[in-house]
């Protein structure tokens, strides 16, 4: 799946993801679920996996042999995001990319010209 936003905040984790928070573009709010907005503020959950070495021993051998090279733009960037959509049910079932394949700078009107909004993709249970 593709969406696009604003990159709000980043915040590393000790399994080595990189934990975005996206200010959605308005159109692909509908994706968003009650707990996004409850626990995140309306924004969605981006993680680009082993970003950095884990220091979380459970995730060290996940990552070992793989570096996950995007570039993630600053904070404030407009970007489009490619990845799995997903729930995170640990979280009381907030939406998710993750994990991520792409991060791109880019206009909110390049976005839009360039995607069927009719593409939906199921989440992942």
């Amino acid at each position: 799946i593709s969406r696009s936003g604003t990159i709000m905040n980043r915040t590393p984790q000790l399994d080595g993801v990189i934990h975005l928070l996206i200010k959605l573009d308005p159109k692909f709010t509908n994706r968003l679920t009650p707990a996004n907005f409850e626990h995140l503020r309306g924004l969605l959950v981006v993680e680009p996996v082993c970003q950095s070495n884990p220091i979380n021993p459970l995730s060290i051998e996940s990552c070992q042999g793989f570096h996950q090279n995007i570039d993630i733009p600053a904070d404030g960037t407009h970007v489009i995001i490619t990845g799995s959509y997903v729930l995170e049910n640990r979280h009381g079932g907030w939406a998710e990319i993750h994990p991520v394949t792409s991060i791109v700078a880019s206009s909110s009107a390049e976005f839009s010209n360039n995607v069927n909004e009719s593409a939906t993709t199921e989440p992942s249970p």
